[in-house]
């Protein structure tokens, strides 16, 4: 029996309609494989664009610190040493002098600091709580897709992002001030949207945000405060919105000299700070002594030796948790706890708590 269409095709007026039908079947079947093929192409230009971003980010870097090193060259002759280094009047010491006392310089092997309370006991407790949140770590070892913060960059590594993520977690702060932004930030803005609904109150003090910037959507360029300007020119009262329970996550230019951001800290920040809030410095290795490499590369940072001083017969602050003392004296149980991604603890975070009377 025929059918309609058959019938159709027979008649003068259907036949022009039924090719044209079929010419827009012929279109469409077209067009939606270029659609697969521009889609293919968009997710292929994603992933170049992220890649682009990642190595963005690793030259930004490098070209500050050559700035830094040429502008260490260019510098005009009234601004040139006063005497050599490793001169006793210089702050970077002599390589030979310290090589002659290398085994005592950066013995770790001593679990005791002179009129320093480590709170040991306190340490251990912590680190068994924080241990709840290792097995829902959502890092991976290179950047994903989701993710901001990935554990293969030089800045923020394993053992320190791990030991943020659960602090965050585990204290759940209404407010965190950061000093200093990068991988630490993506840290803080994946943890803080996983986990814990955005509930915690983000500020960004970097005077070169473009790193942070390249992290955040338009939205969440929203949600958080950003001061682009030195962590000098940040008013005090900025400080005093911190209250017990918030974080300030410090993360310096690691050198105390004449006018700087460590100065800044310790002498203006620190005090004004309410009690009970959280404080975190990085790059603090334990017994406050830099790895022997960095000192050797000429560094010449001293904030660790600033905070052994700040720390001894201080009352009014505790070491909450020492990331290096931990995974050095008691590696074992560090290394039960990690999740099999993390089993290398390499991490030198000192984190501090402001007591209440």
């Amino acid at each position: 029996m025929p059918t309609f269409r058959n019938i159709a095709k027979t008649l003068p007026g259907f036949k022009n309609l039924y090719k044209y039908i079929q010419d827009l079947e012929t279109a469409r079947n077209y067009l939606q494989q270029e659609s697969r093929h521009q889609n293919k192409h968009i997710q292929d230009l994603e992933t170049a664009r992220d890649y682009l971003q990642q190595e963005f980010r690793q030259l930004n870097s490098t070209v500050e610190t050559l700035a830094e090193q040429v502008a260490g060259i260019l510098q005009p002759k009234s601004q040139k040493l006063f005497v050599p280094v490793g001169h006793f009047y210089s702050p970077f010491p002599a390589v030979e002098e310290i090589k002659q006392q290398e085994a005592e310089i950066f013995d770790k092997a001593n679990k005791h600091l002179p009129a320093i309370e480590l709170n040991e006991p306190a340490q251990v407790a912590l680190l068994l709580e924080l241990s709840r949140y290792f097995s829902d770590w959502p890092f991976s070892p290179d950047k994903s897709e989701n993710l901001r913060y990935y554990q293969n960059n030089d800045f923020f590594g394993h053992w320190d992002a791990l030991s943020l993520y659960s602090i965050l977690r585990h204290l759940k702060p209404p407010k965190l001030f950061e000093i200093g932004s990068g991988f630490s930030s993506a840290l803080m803005l994946d943890t803080n949207e996983l986990f814990l609904d955005n509930s915690i109150e983000l500020t960004f003090i970097e005077p070169y945000p473009e790193r942070l910037l390249l992290l955040l959507g338009e939205e969440e360029k929203k949600r958080i405060r950003l001061f682009q300007q030195k962590l000098q020119d940040v008013p005090l009262d900025k400080f005093r919105e911190l209250e017990a329970g918030d974080i300030l996550f410090i993360d310096s230019t690691h050198v105390a000299k004449t006018g700087s951001d460590v100065n800044y800290i310790l002498f203006h920040i620190l005090p004004a700070l309410n009690k009970g809030v959280y404080i975190h410095f990085h790059d603090v290795f334990y017994p406050f002594e830099y790895v022997s490499n960095w000192v050797y590369e000429g560094r010449g940072w001293n904030e660790a030796y600033m905070l052994r001083a700040f720390l001894e017969y201080n009352k009014q602050f505790e070491i909450y948790y020492f990331v290096d003392f931990v995974q050095t004296h008691f590696s074992q149980l560090v290394k039960d706890k990690l999740p099999p991604t993390l089993q290398q603890p390499l991490g030198a975070s000192l984190w501090l708590k402001k007591l209440e009377d």
